[in-house]
């Protein structure tokens, strides 16, 4: 399911009242694949810093909500055009949070003043081995680029050995995606956190240099934001019903999880 067979943004919802799903279609189900996460780090706190702390994580929660009322809005539009599957299989899950990533990545890009971006990188690796091996090949490599590299917090290895399982559980020649924001909540001078944000798809590649081989593509998409509190905190107010219709939905798709300082 490359990701170009998913339907394109409408850009103009964006500015319009929520769009609910056909009648009687409940996709709630969806909320539980980890195709697409939101990631908050907690460090602990002094008490003088705990109410900045709770203020940090009540507007990065409304901001994902937001964002995710947004694509939840998108995806009932493309199902009421029958541009997306409206039943419970796993493919039809997969398939309809693929394009709620699809739509938080434009929305990124695009419409978010509050929103800055800070690094873009682009990349593409192959991993060579046998069958028996491969599952371990790829953990291996995602641990080195998405911990190592990407400075994620050790915590992750959680998510990353989840995520690993469904990848060996289905076929060969299936197109896997995943998206995830990973944001550490910590108190300091700069009030506006960085946003990390990590795309990355598993395809079957193209080229062995044995017969008996198998070969798996990953390809890599992440980005850094800056998010501006205070123009967020203006236009916050204006997106009280969004974030409301949104809040459950990130409830479900996000992971706390303590670091040490």
């Amino acid at each position: 399911m490359p990701a170009h067979s998913l339907p394109e943004l409408d850009v103009s919802l964006l500015s319009a009242d929520y769009v609910d799903p056909p009648e009687g279609v409940d996709v709630t189900s969806d909320y539980g694949t980890p195709n697409l996460l939101f990631l908050y780090y907690y460090r602990l706190v002094s008490d003088s810093d705990r109410e900045a702390l709770k203020s940090l994580k009540n507007d990065i929660e409304a901001w994902n909500a937001w964002e995710l009322a947004q694509a939840e809005s998108q995806l009932n539009n493309q199902m009421r055009k029958d541009n997306l599957p409206t039943d419970d299989l796993l493919e039809s899950r997969v398939k309809r949070t693929d394009y709620r990533a699809k739509v938080i990545s434009a929305l990124r890009q695009r419409s978010q003043s509050w929103l800055s971006e800070t690094e873009n990188r682009q990349y593409s690796i192959e991993v060579e081995t046998d069958e028996d091996n491969m599952n371990q090949r790829l953990m291996d490599e995602l641990q080195v680029r998405l911990e190592s590299d990407e400075r994620l917090p050790d915590q992750f290895d959680v998510v990353l050995r989840i995520i690993n399982r469904i990848i060996a559980a289905r076929r060969s020649d299936e197109f896997q995606q995943y998206q995830s924001t990973h944001v550490e909540l910590k108190v300091n001078e700069d009030s506006n956190p960085e946003i990390k944000c990590i795309s990355f798809t598993i395809s079957e590649g193209e080229k062995k240099k044995r017969s008996d081989s198998v070969v798996v593509k990953i390809d890599y998409v992440n980005y850094r934001y800056q998010l501006d509190r205070n123009t967020w905190g203006e236009n916050r107010d204006k997106a009280q019903d969004m974030i409301a219709r949104g809040e459950s939905i990130r409830r479900d798709m996000t992971l706390e999880l303590c670091v040490n300082n």
